[in-house]
């Protein structure tokens, strides 16, 4: 089981470098202002930017001071919740950049996954 989340381990920071390399070149070579679809390759680059780093730094946090759980649950644990900080950040981004972006929409946005992960928390599979 190491060498599968090794590889899954592998695939996250390979996605993480590559999609850092991509939000790059997005944003120096591409103009947010032509094409619509540069805006949203711009939000796709960063979200998965974000889940990467996120889980991959959750999961080594959950090594170093979690419970003592099997491995595999600290990887996907660690992978849903960083979907979900990844969804909340590009949420807020974006809809701070179309001028709707205040606390009680941020508030909605973070209670609404807090009580989506509590729910996968406490459901017996």
């Amino acid at each position: 089981m190491r060498n599968k989340l090794r590889g899954y381990s592998f695939l996250l920071g390979t996605g993480s470098v590559l999609s850092l390399i991509s939000l790059v070149l997005v944003i120096r070579y591409l103009d947010p202002y032509g094409a619509r679809f540069n805006v949203v390759l711009f939000y796709l680059d960063l979200l998965v930017l974000i889940m990467s780093t996120a889980a991959l730094a959750g999961f080594q946090l959950r090594q170093m001071f979690g419970q003592r759980e099997r491995a595999e649950n600290y990887f996907f644990v660690s992978l849903r919740q960083a979907v979900w900080f990844s969804v909340i950040i590009a949420g807020s981004l974006i809809l701070q950049s179309s001028g709707l972006f205040n606390l009680l929409n941020a508030a909605i946005l973070v209670l609404a996954f807090i009580f989506l992960e509590s729910y996968f928390l406490y459901a017996k599979p």
